[in-house]
């Protein structure tokens, strides 16, 4: 299934998720790919090995979660590969 988080630092890395998920428990993923977003705010599209249950889970985690000055959204989706 694939995680989608917006409103990302403009800087962010992948390198700089998978240690967000890593202190937060989440397990990593296996692809991420960050893209521009709107007003210097990117989003990523990150592909768990994960069933709706643990997606919902990992969303709680991390939707509306302040992180390096901006507030994350969210969201998942079993429809992008």
């Amino acid at each position: 299934m694939q995680l989608m988080l917006d409103n990302l630092p403009p800087a962010v890395t992948e390198s700089d998720l998978l240690t967000l998920f890593a202190e937060l428990g989440i397990p990593a993923p296996t692809e991420v790919t960050i893209a521009p977003g709107l007003r210097d705010k990117p989003s990523a599209a990150i592909t768990f090995e994960q069933d709706h249950t643990g997606m919902e889970a990992i969303v709680k985690l991390l939707d509306g979660r302040i992180w390096m000055e901006h507030a994350m959204h969210a969201s998942h989706s079993s429809f992008f590969r």
